[in-house]
């Protein structure tokens, strides 16, 4: 753990955030309140970004122009709807250094909302492996698989789904629970070579029966 990461409180709120250009517009947030170590409830806001999409981006989270043509804009949401959840405790979020503290000031900003409080911890300081260099081989996929937690790739870079398995991972580090590293990934290539074989056992075993 790094030293200057707080302990998990046992109420926190865990985030993600989903942008759909390399101008990092916010395009989707997802969160999960845990109270007493317990999830206790989550939610999902489709957001309508500033401009267009880009289809690097779209082809990670699937999300394109028709999923938030309707929705409401950032400016709608934060005061009223999201901004309360933010303020009931810790934040929380996987990779929040580099991702969701950056973007979420940078949008709000844009939007004429100076949030000096706004801190996101980063859950990738929990757990940190031997095997690898700081911050490298511990992403959300692979804490997952070192603590046993199931995960679904079809569902990875949903907002609401990551923010589920974020606090999932800072329960797990809350309670005491220890990581193995062991058959995990240390990269993403390794990772998408270990899904491409669970696939191809899997339509195997699906074939068997016809």
């Amino acid at each position: 753990m790094n030293s200057i990461t707080p302990k998990p409180s046992k109420n926190f709120v865990a985030i993600d955030v989903e942008y759909a250009n390399r101008e990092q517009e916010i395009c989707q947030i997802g969160l999960a309140v845990v109270q007493d170590l317990k999830i206790t409830t989550s939610r999902c806001w489709n957001i309508q970004p500033f401009s267009n999409y880009d289809e690097n981006y779209t082809r990670k989270h699937h999300m394109t122009e028709a999923d938030t043509v309707d929705a409401p804009t950032l400016d709608d949401l934060w005061v009223n709807e999201i901004r309360p959840y933010f303020l009931m405790g810790q934040l929380w979020a996987h990779n929040a250094k580099s991702v969701e503290q950056r973007v979420m000031r940078k949008n709000l900003e844009e939007i004429g909302y100076n949030e000096d409080w706004l801190e996101i911890l980063d859950s990738r300081d929990l757990y940190q492996r031997p095997d690898c260099k700081p911050n490298s081989g511990n992403g959300l996929q692979q804490c997952c698989m070192a603590l046993g937690v199931p995960f679904d790739e079809n569902e990875h870079h949903d907002a609401e789904y990551d923010a589920l398995k974020c606090a999932e991972i800072v329960i797990a580090y809350a309670k005491g629970q220890q990581p193995d590293w062991n058959n995990v990934p240390k990269n993403e290539a390794e990772l998408r070579k270990q899904s491409q074989v669970k696939h191809t056992l899997h339509l195997g075993e699906f074939e068997e029966y016809y």
